[in-house]
């Protein structure tokens, strides 16, 4: 399979799912913010692991969780100033019902641990004695987590949702 053909794939995958699954509701604009930041950051990441493999400059090789840390944090600041809500709830799934002043709060907590991530991967990247590919795999242990927690409260219902309707579908059409 060429490069072009999985990137081709994986957009017109991804394209899909977000259309069958898209909000019947009009999005808050932090929400398109995380979905361009993430977006962008998703494109270079494949551009460079799909058209030029080993031409990404070393030093953004390790800056990568710092900026999608920092990128993150601006975000979560930025849409509650500017009144279009709280990002923070599309992370962590609509679910909870939860009154604005703890969403806030749970937006202040989150960038303040964004923030704190991206300054320790600096300080691991500068100093001598860090150990940077093992501090980058516990970040994304805190990400799976924090994907785990979504699963639970939000895909797992909408999986089963669906396997639910094939298989009364399945039953009716061979019954």
């Amino acid at each position: 399979m060429t490069p072009a053909l999985a990137l081709t794939g994986l957009v017109l995958m991804a394209v899909l799912l977000a259309w069958r699954w898209r909000p019947q509701g009009p999005v808050a604009p932090g929400i398109w913010m995380l979905l361009v930041a993430y977006g962008l950051m998703g494109a270079w990441m494949l551009w460079f692991d799909l058209f030029a493999p080993g031409r990404e400059p070393a030093a953004v090789v390790f800056l990568k969780p710092t900026l999608l840390y920092w990128s993150l944090a601006a975000i979560l600041v930025v849409a509650p100033l500017r009144g279009w809500g709280h990002p923070i709830k599309a992370v962590f799934g609509t679910f909870f019902a939860l009154s604005p002043r703890v969403w806030r709060w749970i937006n202040v907590g989150t960038v303040a641990a964004c923030i704190v991530l991206g300054g320790a991967n600096l300080l691991v990247v500068s100093s001598s004695v860090g150990n940077f590919e093992g501090f980058k795999y516990s970040c994304r242990v805190l990400l799976m987590f924090i994907i785990l927690l979504r699963l639970n409260f939000v895909w797992l219902d909408l999986v089963s949702r669906i396997v639910l309707e094939l298989y009364r579908r399945a039953k009716a059409l061979f019954a």
